[in-house]
């Protein structure tokens, strides 16, 4: 005996099947293409946090440098009382300052720029102000005075060391 409902159902079931799978690759596509957004979404995110730091550390860079360049001043005055300075505990109580003052700058990036008379002069580093004569040619293009320290923040120069060079008579 035949049942005449079994064909309609198989059929039926048949479509539902068909049904059931494109709405399943539909719902996967869509998964797929959420997963990419979302991809796209984190990558974006790490982005913005990474420009977000750099521009704050630049921020701060920007702040400290303007510090630095009013600091620079009083540390060059402290280097002349100290030179001026009559022997005694009132010089000793100023070196001790201004080497704590050193230390501080010198923890938030500033280093003066080595430099003593003799080396050889440096455009990178240094601003020739002024040119003295000598006969001797070993001498000529290096350091013959220091006018002025020069200084470095973070290994970027602040301010060139203001030199006079040796040149030839």
């Amino acid at each position: 005996m035949e049942n005449k409902d079994d064909e309609p159902k198989s059929d039926a079931s048949e479509e539902g099947k068909e049904d059931f799978q494109q709405l399943y690759l539909e719902q996967k596509k869509n998964a797929e293409e959420y997963l990419t957004r979302l991809k796209y979404m984190q990558a974006d995110f790490e982005n913005f946090k990474k420009r977000v730091a750099k521009e704050k550390m630049e921020t701060i860079m920007i702040a400290t440098e303007a510090v630095m360049e009013d600091v620079l001043p009083v540390l060059d005055e402290f280097e002349q009382a100290i030179v001026h300075f009559p022997e005694g505990d009132g010089k000793k109580g100023v070196e001790m300052i201004f080497a704590n003052l050193s230390k501080s700058l010198k923890m938030h990036g500033l280093s003066q720029i080595p430099l003593k008379s003799g080396d050889l002069f440096d455009p990178d580093l240094h601003e020739a102000v002024g040119e003295e004569k000598t006969a001797d040619e070993k001498l000529k293009g290096k350091v013959a005075k220091i006018v002025q320290k020069g200084y470095m923040l973070n290994g970027i120069v602040m301010r060139f060391a203001k030199v006079m060079v040796f040149t030839k008579e």
